[in-house]
């Protein structure tokens, strides 16, 4: 059976953390969003971050494939354009207090971080995505952050496109591993 391959090109960016130990139990809004990004700035933080291209291409930064968690909308972020995205309210979930948050591009999350934080790069693949990676990389080249990043996946491939298209910037394997 062939993969569901929408229309839309979008690339989403899915996980982006603080390169520092313990940010995983910070809380200020939902995983990904600019707000929680400042807060790690303020806070003399690293950042860490996840990508996910949408259905026309632009890199955004949210945790999950599906945007039901942080939105409320059951549906895939590649299977929306940049603007569909762009008027979900990503924080309302959390509390009235984010009400209006949106999802972040990887371009907004690396403008607010630069010079401040360094970031882990979660790059997390799909068949929907083919041009994941190359986009991601450009990005990080434009935005002069490729070491000021590292880029993690649970994709040894696509660890071995962004080392092909990117050989200096710093990447690493997750690895799941059950024990029990």
């Amino acid at each position: 059976m062939a993969a569901h391959i929408p229309k839309h090109t979008h690339r989403v960016v899915q996980h982006v953390q603080p390169r520092l130990p313990g940010l995983a139990g910070l809380t200020h809004g939902n995983n990904n969003n600019i707000r929680r990004f400042a807060v790690i700035i303020i806070s003399h933080m690293h950042g860490a971050t996840a990508g996910r291209e949408q259905a026309d291409g632009v890199v955004m930064v949210t945790h999950d494939t599906s945007l039901r968690r942080c939105t409320g909308r059951n549906t895939n972020i590649y299977d929306l354009t940049f603007d569909e995205v762009r008027k979900l309210d990503a924080g309302r979930w959390f509390s009235a207090k984010y009400a209006g948050t949106k999802i972040p591009t990887l371009e907004e999350v690396l403008d607010l971080c630069k010079g401040r934080i360094q970031l882990n790069i979660e790059i997390k693949p799909n068949a929907a995505t083919p041009a994941l990676e190359a986009e991601t990389i450009r990005i990080i080249e434009e935005k002069g952050f490729a070491h000021d990043c590292v880029i993690t996946s649970q994709s040894y491939e696509t660890l071995c496109k962004v080392k092909e298209l990117a050989p200096e910037i710093e990447t690493g394997y997750i690895l799941a591993l059950g024990v029990g």
